[in-house]
């Protein structure tokens, strides 16, 4: 379910106005809505804390300038709830992996997905050419971890050498994947501290396998576990 952060009373109340007017006056702006809500709030409340909770509505993104859509009915579209919850469960996939995987055309996941970020459920996060999408919570700077494990390619190589440590001739074969391009995902795995690499003193054999404790780290992360243990500490 996509969470909202709790309204006092006054936030509540003008919350309320905001839906009664958002339809009569389209694009509601602070300098339609202000006035609305002095005129109905005046003998209880101050202009003062009118104005203190119409900006609190703003950080908490219940509406926001220029959109007549409030995040209500944001969390009420069945493929926003779709995005997010596909999103939630995978932080850092990416435009086409979560396009295949609920069936989304590009304009119809640009302007759902615009909308998640515009009130502040999810956040676009940039790597290089690429781009992974996140729940807008702390994932303790994992980002590019998470955006890594969810690529495909990648995902085949960690996949195989959690199993068995290899070299890169066999993680190739194992995965059917191209030498260069099993190399090239390993050096940005061992940049990352995925994945440590392992030469016998008797071998000239480089052999790589996957950083199970910073593995189940990430999974805790996901799953909201780690939360969990720091309030054990």
């Amino acid at each position: 379910m996509l969470r909202f952060e709790p309204l006092t009373e006054l936030e509540l109340q003008i919350y309320r106005i905001f839906e009664k007017y958002v339809k009569k006056y389209n694009n509601l702006d602070l300098n339609t809505l202000l006035p609305l809500c002095f005129q109905e709030l005046d003998r209880k409340y101050s202009q003062h804390e009118i104005t203190a909770s119409v900006n609190k509505l703003i950080q908490k993104r219940y509406f926001i300038q220029g959109s007549t859509l409030s995040i209500k009915e944001v969390a009420a579209s069945r493929i926003r709830q779709r995005l997010l919850d596909f999103i939630r469960i995978n932080p850092g996939a990416y435009n086409r992996q979560i396009r295949r995987e609920l069936n989304i055309g590009s304009n119809e996941f640009n302007w759902h997905v615009g909308m998640l970020i515009k009130f502040d459920f999810i956040r676009k996060v940039k790597f290089k050419q690429s781009s992974g999408y996140f729940e807008n919570r702390n994932f303790f700077n994992h980002e590019y971890d998470l955006f890594l494990i969810r690529n495909e390619k990648t995902s085949k190589i960690l996949s195989f050498i959690t199993r068995n440590r290899a070299t890169v001739s066999q993680i190739a074969k194992a995965t059917d994947l191209h030498y260069n391009t099993v190399h090239k995902h390993l050096q940005v795995l061992e940049s990352q501290n995925l994945i440590t690499k392992i030469q016998e003193s008797d071998s000239f054999k480089i052999y790589y396998s996957a950083n199970e404790d910073l593995l189940l780290k990430l999974r805790k992360i996901i799953n909201g576990q780690i939360f969990l243990d720091y309030a054990k500490d």
